[in-house]
């Protein structure tokens, strides 16, 4: 299993359907786009397929909690731990991406 940001694990997934060439960029040329904000790539809609195969990867949760708040981190005894792949099914991946940048999100209806 892989970590959230482990080098190399978007191409690793990438490689392994012909569909998902297109999402095989190299490390170097994709920290470049990150770094110069290149919104054309970084804001493109990924296939559903190839992000829930990445995210299925990915072994840290996210973790809910009794008010409907998804976070980075547990906070209370009562949080519900929750993989990455069902977070997407549930609230989609900005939700997701929203939660590591911020810590957390929400409160969050039940489904997307």
């Amino acid at each position: 299993m892989a970590r959230v940001g482990e080098r190399g694990l978007l191409q690793r997934v990438a490689s392994k359907q012909r569909q998902w060439e297109k999402y095989n960029i190299p490390e170097e040329q994709l920290n470049s786009m990150i770094e110069s904000q290149d919104r054309s790539i970084l804001d493109s809609v990924v296939e559903d397929d190839y992000a829930l195969s990445v995210l299925s990867e990915i072994r840290e949760p996210l973790y809910l909690s009794s008010d409907n708040r998804l976070r980075s981190r547990k906070f209370s005894p009562s949080d519900e731990a929750l993989s990455l792949v069902e977070c997407f099914r549930r609230y989609g991946g900005e939700v997701i991406e929203d939660t590591f940048e911020y810590g957390s999100t929400g409160p969050h209806n039940l489904s997307r």
